[in-house]
């Protein structure tokens, strides 16, 4: 999903720049800034922390799948 600089971030992780591929760090809650390149959009983000609750939830789900 694009996401264009200036934009909050909903999730911390690392964004890729559409044009250079130039990675960019950025916290939850911080405005996304623009590429070194000059480029304003990014096209995905890599290295999101795991939502704990969540990779529970699929553990016990799969272990009761084992079970039935």
């Amino acid at each position: 999903m694009p996401v264009h600089a200036g934009a909050r971030v909903q999730q911390t992780g690392t964004f890729h720049c559409r044009d250079c591929d130039a990675k960019v760090r950025v916290k939850k809650g911080e405005r996304l800034p623009d590429c070194p390149c000059g480029s304003s959009l990014y096209t995905s983000r890599t290295k999101e922390p795991r939502n704990r609750s969540a990779v529970r939830s699929r553990k016990s789900l799969a272990k009761r799948r084992r079970a039935a």
